[in-house]
């Protein structure tokens, strides 16, 4: 985990197989695991800016907005659940010691703090025709037809099934 912190994580553009994989991880695995907190160290270094020339997300907007449903779907899932007990380690070299920390780690991520991260991240994400093109935003406001024709609908799109369910409610 601590290799993944220092690449430049901030120059790559995921594919869909990509995000499908982090995806999986987030969802199926468990709080504790390497691969779910690979995944959100991965996705929280990732570059949600915008591009200097044009002014455009360096991620496409449908990452961004794929990326608001995975978190939706992350907070359903994991976000009420209890925080699992980790094994201790004895560290006596570098192995050792990397294990160490995250197990420590993990033992310091528990439900409240996925959803503080979910948070974070979704508050990077553009997803607002706005807050991705503002090189554009008198051409959107002349011609707001044209510019949100492509805005996804709520009960047409599959994808954004996971919005209409219910949610719990807090305990």
């Amino acid at each position: 985990l601590s290799l993944f912190k220092d690449l430049p994580l901030h120059r790559w553009k995921p594919t869909t197989k990509d995000f499908q994989l982090l995806r999986n991880w987030l969802l199926n695995d468990a709080l504790d695991s390497v691969r779910h907190q690979l995944t959100v160290t991965v996705l929280t270094r990732l570059n949600w800016t915008l591009e200097d020339n044009p002014k455009r997300p360096f991620l496409t907007t449908s990452f961004h907005q794929q990326t608001a449903l995975l978190l939706t779907e992350v907070v359903a899932v994991h976000g009420r659940l209890p925080v699992p007990s980790a094994v201790p380690v004895l560290a006596s070299n570098f192995l050792a010691d990397s294990v160490q920390f995250l197990a420590s780690f993990s033992r310091s991520w528990n439900s409240s703090s996925l959803v503080q991260w979910a948070w974070h991240l979704a508050l990077k994400l553009r997803l607002h025709t706005f807050d991705c093109f503002p090189d554009h935003l008198m051409w959107i406001l002349h011609h707001p037809q044209q510019a949100f024709r492509n805005v996804r609908q709520l009960q047409d799109d599959p994808q954004l099934s996971i919005l209409r369910q219910p949610q719990p409610t807090p305990l």
